[in-house]
């Protein structure tokens, strides 16, 4: 697990005053690490590679310039300067670039030069850009992504912002192979529209390493935290005298797509409930597999439940009345740790935000899981306002926050290219936020969202905190994919499949009966 900020020139100021890092220096090392990028994916032969630097008027330009004297005499190097240098390093670093031999191209060069070129890097706008691409700023963008040149982004890639969104409605911005940060990861780097254009992330040390870069202030709280694979905590079985009740009842809620809640029940069951049931009836006979059960009424034992997938519109369906009346009946008979998944059609139900309302961290609790679409429903039915699709994807931490302030019991997974996660810590009733990086495009598919909820239905039956559930199901969700060479073929069972089958990452297992004891 990683920090993520959402701004890192507090951090930047803070070396500078507490490790004694003269600014210079830090910029030496960020140009130092840039170099590192080009050297490695620009072999250098008896012809002297073509490097290609677009450089801004601020400091992300002075790395740039930087970095075009650190490869002087050993490539061609030129620079285009979008814009005349305006900070004061910025302003040095052209004079100290000149004095190097570096070559600065004028605009009637610059086409040449990015089909010539073998790297480019965008040294243009940094993380701390806000406004809007202008025309020149579109166009420069464009010509470098038609070249076939290896692409490399300084902080992030310029046309991106601080939130990981395009700043044009036709979502252009640098594509790059590869994006060098500084200091520290940013929260820009894992929004949505940045997933395409970020490449390979990697974090450059600036003269001390990340960790002590990222205590230098200690006002400057991260934004977020990424997740890794290594964070997983997998429903390992550990005891040898046990039997399938010591891994608890998980309920599927069937309803109109009958399917949904046969894919969750299949994944329940893989990802380690003792026993599953289909609240059902359900019609569709020889498709319910064996290992489910089903029944009309909820279980006497039931240890967790997952409603929404495949529901339809309750209000329009007697027998789904019943059935949702069933699930509040059991999830405020006040015995302690009952859980929720709500999923899909709850998310339109008028009756959900009444069962937010009952959730507490020390009470009942509920892993909300919806997509934008699903998100934008609910924010309306809570009072959030009646936000569009583009801006609750932009505002998406934000809003997160907000939503799991408000309902301290309720973890928000927010479905996305990058997943974000939103609870308050049990001790503190702090909200904490999570990214989780790890999806891949082949869960674009109709089921993928009803295996990861009967994933988490099978961790809360099987005794995870709620927020603990909701880390470990989206890692396992996502690692599973990563296991399907198809990018487009993709199955609900295929997915099942690989979630049985997934290593425990070493030092890091914890099982189930020890999993209260986890920081999150």
């Amino acid at each position: 697990m990683k920090k993520l900020f959402a701004d890192t020139r507090l951090l930047d100021r803070a070396a500078v005053a507490v490790y004694g890092i003269p600014e210079v220096v830090l910029m030496e090392n960020a140009a130092m690490a840039l170099e590192s990028a080009v050297r490695e994916h620009v072999q250098v032969s008896c012809c002297s590679p073509k490097v290609l630097i677009i450089t801004g008027s601020g400091n992300n330009g002075a790395d740039g310039m930087a970095l075009a004297r650190r490869l002087a005499g050993s490539m061609d190097v030129c620079v285009y300067m979008v814009k005349a240098p305006k900070s004061e390093e910025c302003i040095r670093q052209r004079r100290l670039a000149e004095a190097a031999g570096v070559r600065f191209i004028e605009k009637d060069c610059l086409a040449g030069s990015t089909a010539a070129a073998d790297c480019i890097v965008d040294c243009l706008f940094g993380s701390g850009f806000h406004g809007s691409l202008d025309q020149e700023a579109c166009r420069i963008i464009r010509m470098c992504n038609d070249s076939s040149a290896y692409r490399i982004a300084c902080d992030i890639p310029s046309g991106v912002d601080a939130c990981g969104c395009c700043l044009t409605e036709d979502g252009l911005a640098f594509c790059a192979d590869t994006t060098v940060t500084m200091g520290a990861l940013k929260t820009g780097l894992y929004g949505e529209d940045a997933k395409d254009v970020c490449g390979d992330i990697r974090c450059a040390d600036l003269g001390v390493c990340r960790q002590l870069f990222e205590q230098a202030d200690p006002e400057v709280r991260p934004q977020a935290w990424l997740l890794e694979e290594s964070d997983i905590v997998l429903p390992e079985r550990r005891k040898r005298n046990v039997n399938k009740g010591s891994f608890g009842h998980a309920v599927i809620v069937s309803g109109e797509k009958q399917g949904a809640s046969v894919i969750a029940g299949r994944a329940a069951f893989a990802f380690g409930a003792g026993l599953v049931t289909l609240l059902g009836p359900v019609e569709n006979g020889g498709a319910v597999p064996e290992e489910l059960m089903v029944s009309t009424s909820l279980p006497a034992k039931t240890s967790a439940v997952a409603v929404g997938m495949g529901l339809g519109k309750p209000a329009a369906d007697g027998n789904a009345c019943r059935k949702l009346a069933q699930v509040q009946d059991w999830f405020t008979d006040g015995t302690p740790g009952r859980t929720l998944v709500v999923d899909a059609d709850m998310c339109s139900y008028k009756g959900t935000p009444g069962l937010l309302e009952l959730c507490r961290p020390d009470g009942p609790q509920i892993i909300l899981t919806p997509h934008p679409k699903e998100f934008q429903s609910l924010l309306s039915l809570c009072g959030f306002g009646d936000l569009s699709v583009t801006e609750i994807i932009r505002r998406r931490l934000e809003l997160a926050a907000s939503f799991a302030a408000r309902y301290k019991g309720v973890v928000l997974l927010l479905k996305g290219a990058n997943t974000v996660i939103a609870g308050c810590e049990a001790d503190s009733g702090n909200v904490q936020l999570y990214i989780n990086p790890l999806g891949m495009p082949n869960l674009a598919k109709g089921g993928s969202g009803d295996v990861l909820s009967g994933v988490l239905c099978a961790l809360l039956a099987q005794g995870y905190p709620a927020l603990t559930a909701a880390i470990t199901g989206t890692i396992a969700h996502a690692s599973a994919s990563r296991r399907i060479a198809t990018s487009y073929g993709l199955t609900p069972g295929m997915l099942i499949e690989q979630l049985r089958f997934l290593e425990v990452p070493a030092g890091r297992t914890v099982p189930a009966s020890d999993v209260r004891s986890m920081p999150f």
